[in-house]
Order: structure tokens, then C-alpha cells, then sequence
């Protein structure tokens, strides 16, 4: 979510919110991605070289996406899916935006975070969180028993947060069986006007 003279939700294919890729590909994988306001208004994207694109209202806060990008076989068959939440500075980033996998952020008076990792709105312990430390650093960290992890507030003026959510479920896609479903979500944080 950007803010400034052309307010906009950018969704890019990244695992963080410096390493994005720019060509057609990556933007093309995104086109079928259901995305969402916050209130549940449907995003409508118009694919441009670096990302797909949505302009916004300078009030709206928080931009939701999700979208399955299929089957994976890595010593295991599983079915990959990526939820994306970005939001316009860490206040907004402790609304659930109603993704299946979803990270929340709440500062506390310490100056700290709490981080906690949803799978159908419910706190989900021992996920696996990719972290923002210091700069461009990341840290691994695994979830408690309440689905929560305690970092510093980040000081970077964009930041994020990746985790995987493990789902035991049997379905099929495209006429081929999974028992998995590994869900990866992000949360992504826009902390400045430029």
C-alpha cells in the first residue's frame, strides 16, 4: 500500500519487500489473485512491467490478496498458496483482513511488536516467520504456543514479514491428488509518504 500524490496497492510475486521480481512472468502468475479492501471491495489490477497495479483512496488503509499457484512436489505433493496482506503504516497491521493464513502486528508500549500468525482467523503455533531485523536483515523464528513471536519494531521505512502455514488436507488440482496445502502469507508494511 503507497501512499503520497497517487495513492495505489502495488502486488508483486517477492518473499520480502526489497526482493521483487520485475519481468512478465512473475506479474503474469498474479492475474488470477482475488484481492480485497479491508471493508471486502473488490481490487480490480491493471498489470504493469514491475507489478500489478490498483489505484486507492488516500483513507484506505489495508489491501488483501490471495491465490493458489498449484501443485508442488518436494519430497512431498502440495498445494502452494500465497496470501498477501500490505498495509499503510503498523497501526492498520493488527486488522485481519480475512485471509486463511494471515499475519497480524501489534506495537506494544515497549516499543516491541507482537507478531501473530493466523490460519482461519485462529492463532497457529509453531509457524515458521520470516522476520525483519535489522536494515534489510531477516531473522527465522517459530511461532509459541499462542502463535506469537516478539520482535523490535522495525525502523526501515518499509518492511515485511513472510511465514508457512502447514494445512493436512486431500483434494485435487487440475486432476492430480494433494494431501497438503502449504500456505504462505505475508505482511507487508508501508511506513512512509514517499
Amino acid at each position: 500500500v503507497i501512499r503520497g500524490s497517487q495513492p495505489r496497492v502495488e502486488l508483486h510475486f517477492a518473499e520480502s519487500a526489497w526482493d521483487f521480481s520485475a519481468n512478465d512472468r512473475m506479474v503474469s502468475l498474479m492475474g488470477s489473485a482475488r484481492s480485497w479492501h479491508a471493508d471486502g471491495q473488490t481490487l480490480e489490477f491493471e498489470s504493469k512491467p514491475h507489478a500489478m497495479v490498483c489505484p486507492m483512496e488516500s483513507d484506505q488503509k489495508i489491501a488483501c490478496s490471495e491465490f493458489t499457484y498449484g501443485l508442488m512436489s518436494r519430497g512431498e505433493t502440495f498445494l502452494l498458496r500465497y496470501h498477501a496482506k500490505g498495509v499503510d503504516g503498523i497501526e492498520a497491521a493488527e486488522t485481519n483482513g480475512g485471509l486463511h493464513a494471515e499475519i497480524v502486528a501489534t506495537p506494544s508500549e515497549d516499543g516491541q511488536l507482537i507478531v501473530t500468525v493466523l490460519s482461519k482467523g485462529t492463532p497457529f503455533p509453531g509457524a515458521e516467520i520470516i522476520v525483519p531485523t535489522s536494515g534489510m536483515n531477516t531473522e527465522e523464528m517459530t511461532t509459541d504456543e499462542n502463535g506469537q513471536i516478539r520482535i523490535n519494531t522495525p525502523t526501515t521505512s518499509l518492511y515485511s514479514f513472510r511465514a508457512m502455514v502447514p494445512e493436512e488436507r486431500s483434494g485435487t488440482h487440475d486432476g492430480k491428488p494433494y494431501e497438503l496445502v502449504r500456505h504462505y502469507t505475508t505482511l507487508t508494511v508501508h511506513d512512509h509518504e514517499n
